[in-house]
């Protein structure tokens, strides 16, 4: 057991925020970071600045 390991993710999707791979890493750091400032355990999808996640909402 690993005890007091936590783990951040940063999601960023194709082609939804980039469509190369360059780009699509960019993104997926950003949310990264966006992830560790809210705290530990966290996941956080890629938004732009207006808060666009490039997701459709069905």
């Amino acid at each position: 057991m690993l005890r007091g390991v936590t783990a951040s993710l940063g999601v960023a999707l194709c082609p939804a925020h980039a469509t190369d791979a360059e780009a699509l890493l960019r993104a997926a750091d950003h949310a990264l970071y966006q992830a560790k400032r809210a705290g530990r355990n966290q996941v956080r999808i890629f938004a732009d600045a207006s808060g666009n996640t490039g997701e459709s909402a069905e």
